[in-house]
């Protein structure tokens, strides 16, 4: 027996929060006139994680629905379990009801928004300097940051000039708030530099401010469509750094890099992949050259 039926036409009531009532937006487009119960919230989240796009629409500033380019991520998701459990606190129900409630928002899983990698998801190289080939100073050197030091954009984007000394750069605002020191080539520094000529950020516009995420997740995202053929996020640079350099340096040097908490978060990330027929094959193959004559 469902614990819950609260509206069957107007949907859930807003909460008086902005973040928390787009969501509710959200959920009641949706829902259409659906009665609110434990199944429809699950779903709810379920089509938010998945590709069922066209049943998750996003809500534009002027109240009309925009369908999301892909699935929702998991600050967005974790914000949307938020903004419905409060929400539904607003209705009234039983406590019993309640508690049934709560026992499904503690199974929804938003996911980690650095899961393990797939093919997708990373660029070898050559496509990254087809990209540089493509754009111009400015973007080419941006994007080649990116993939040389495995950064987040946002932790590029908040560089400060004095944050750079002798080859080493001190990452101030990482994940979490946690700050790591890394190494950079100085011609790399001397590229980024001659780019963007700024006083106090190391990225600066031509107001003397910091960069928006969106203004260069637009500008790389066209950069690969136009180099690449597709759409590509600053945040595989991060992903492509990883993919590249771990075979060469090995795990524990690019996990630091990369500001993991542990070797073991970039292992689950980066290196989930099994061996392919080819490779079977391929490494039968050189044994078989090895061991000839030895049988």
């Amino acid at each position: 027996m469902k614990a819950l039926a609260v509206i069957r036409t107007r949907g859930l009531v807003k909460t008086g929060r902005a973040e928390y009532d787009r969501a509710v937006q959200v959920f009641n487009q949706w829902n259409a006139g659906h009665s609110v119960d434990e199944d429809r919230v699950r779903a709810f989240f379920r089509d938010l994680k998945t590709d069922r796009l066209q049943t998750a629409p996003r809500m534009r500033k002027d109240g009309t629905v925009a369908v999301p380019a892909r699935p929702y991520q998991p600050a967005t998701i974790n914000l949307f379990k938020a903004g419905l459990k409060k929400a539904i606190a607003r209705t009234e129900i039983s406590s019993e009801q309640r508690a049934a409630l709560d026992v499904v928002f503690r199974e929804i899983d938003a996911g980690s928004e650095e899961s393990a990698v797939d093919d997708r998801k990373f660029l070898t190289q050559e496509e990254v300097s087809r990209m540089i080939r493509k754009s111009s100073p400015r973007t080419g050197a941006m994007i080649l940051f990116l993939f040389e030091t495995g950064m987040r954009i946002s932790e590029a984007l908040a560089l400060l000039q004095s944050d750079y000394s002798r080859g080493k750069l001190t990452i101030r605002h990482g994940k979490g708030n946690k700050k790591r020191v890394i190494d950079v080539a100085p011609e790399l520094m001397a590229r980024v530099r001659a780019a963007f000529p700024g006083k106090r950020f190391v990225f600066e516009n031509q107001k003397g401010e910091a960069f928006s995420r969106r203004y260069w997740s637009k500008v790389i995202a066209q950069t690969g469509l136009d180099a690449l053929g597709e759409a590509v996020h600053p945040h595989m640079m991060r992903h492509s750094f990883a993919m590249h350099y771990i075979p060469v340096y090995g795990i524990d040097k690019v996990s630091k890099t990369l500001g993991h908490a542990s070797a073991a978060i970039t292992i689950d990330m980066y290196c989930h992949r099994k061996l392919s027929e080819d490779d079977v094959q391929a490494n039968w193959t050189k044994w078989q050259t090895l061991l000839e004559g030895h049988e």
